[in-house]
């Protein structure tokens, strides 16, 4: 999805506090994601040895344009794909759900891991039923609908 000048500069303002057109190093890969990016920890912090190399802990918002020419923004048919075929790989029976502790288990412990908190909200974003089930097709729906 593609933003507007318009729309870059006012996320990037909400995290600009100072009101100097800059933000810091550490809300990069929150502001990035904010504007369909979707940058690992890694990605991030390669991003900030190029765009501060000189460690000064902000960044500019002329360095920041220039960084969202370089990283295309999400495709959501793309990523909706992608996420249905990595919940199959835990869904054998192709029943569509997936139980509550294992999903869990993946957030915690697989490619760049959640904290136990931020698992513990995903989780409960998750919506799972009485019995501790999540159907991941309603969950793959509402992770996208949000960036809409």
């Amino acid at each position: 999805m593609n933003v507007s000048d318009d729309q870059i500069k006012d996320i990037f303002s909400l995290f600009d506090l100072s009101g100097t057109k800059t933000i810091e190093t550490k809300d990069l890969g929150t502001v990035l994601r904010a504007l369909w990016r979707c940058p690992t920890e890694e990605d991030v912090a390669e991003y900030i040895k190029t765009i501060d190399p000189e460690s000064t802990g902000k960044v500019t918002l002329d360095a920041f344009e220039d960084l969202l020419k370089k990283t295309p923004p999400i495709n959501i048919v793309h990523a909706k794909e992608e996420l249905q075929q990595s919940f199959r790989v835990f869904d054998p029976n192709k029943r569509g759900v997936i139980q509550e502790a294992e999903l869990r288990h993946i957030l915690t412990s697989l490619g760049e891991r959640l904290t136990d908190e931020e698992a513990n909200e995903f989780i409960q974003d998750a919506s799972p039923d009485k019995d501790g089930w999540i159907n991941y097709e309603e969950l793959i729906g509402r992770m996208l609908s949000v960036r809409k």
